[in-house]
């Protein structure tokens, strides 16, 4: 067999093992509803809102995407002010959506690595 040949075939084998696995996580996170890194949010949740809160409004698509980021699984445990239910909790923010962590206030959608920094919470 030629080198290139070796070559070709290892590549396709490769490539076809890394497709195989991608689908199999894939399907493995549908079929349990267990997404990888999912502990990982749920404890950077907690201890967020052991040291703030979120502000947002269900209206507000910055919003809608941070909790996309954590997962509904995670975002439960956030402490969630929604603006549009009680206005009068966001009334000191110049915008939302915003974090109050620590007594540092971030305005807009946060990297989760971003929030974990600010508030020393593990990620």
């Amino acid at each position: 067999m030629l080198p290139k040949t070796k070559v070709y075939i290892t590549l396709a084998v490769i490539i076809l093992l890394v497709a195989v696995l991608y689908f199999f996580s894939s399907w493995f996170s549908q079929t349990t509803g267990f997404v990888v890194g999912e502990d990982e949010k749920t404890k950077l949740a907690q201890c967020l809102s052991a040291k703030g809160a979120f502000f947002g409004s269900d209206l507000n698509k910055e919003t809608l995407e941070q909790k996309k980021d954590f997962g509904a699984a995670a975002f439960k445990f956030v402490r969630y002010e929604d603006c549009s239910q009680n206005p009068g909790l966001c009334k000191s923010l110049d915008k939302i959506p915003a974090w109050v962590v620590n007594g540092t206030i971030l305005y807009g959608k946060q990297s989760l690595k971003e929030l974990a920094e600010v508030s020393g919470c593990e990620y």
